[in-house]
């Protein structure tokens, strides 16, 4: 799992705090959240420069197949997707932590449903994967 470093919400907690283990996968999940975007953030400012870079090489008249391959157009365009992908996946990871603390917790799938802005449908499928994770 991504995890980043300990955050201000785990110092606060303190080290001798009994927390359920649903609601535990809830906050490693935020933590992983917030460690991908960072990376995701890091990565979209990288190519950020890149990008300007290019546009300044294709202002000149150099040949389109020197302006990619001098921006490493290709492999830039598969880190990032990856960093997107790892992020989306990060934000389905908590979805479906949320719904499994909040049945833990005796909330109707309705009321996931209405806390995530998400139909009940999709709430139950949640549900249903959730209960499915190793």
């Amino acid at each position: 799992m991504l995890r980043g470093p300990q955050t201000e919400g785990d110092r606060a907690a303190g080290a001798d705090a009994v927390v359920p283990d649903a609601r535990r996968l809830v906050m490693d999940d935020i933590r992983a959240l917030l460690w991908s975007g960072k990376v995701l953030h890091d990565a979209i400012r990288s190519d950020r420069d890149v990008l300007l870079t290019g546009l300044d090489l294709l202002a000149t008249d150099l040949p389109m197949v020197e302006v990619l391959r001098i921006t490493e157009a290709g492999a830039r365009r598969q880190h990032l997707s990856a960093r997107l992908q790892e992020f989306e996946a990060c934000r389905h990871r908590l979805r479906l932590s949320i719904a499994a603390a909040g049945t833990e917790e005796d909330m109707t799938v309705a009321e996931i449903g209405r806390a995530l802005e998400v139909s009940r449908q999709l709430a139950g499928r949640y549900l249903k994967e959730a209960n499915q994770r190793p």
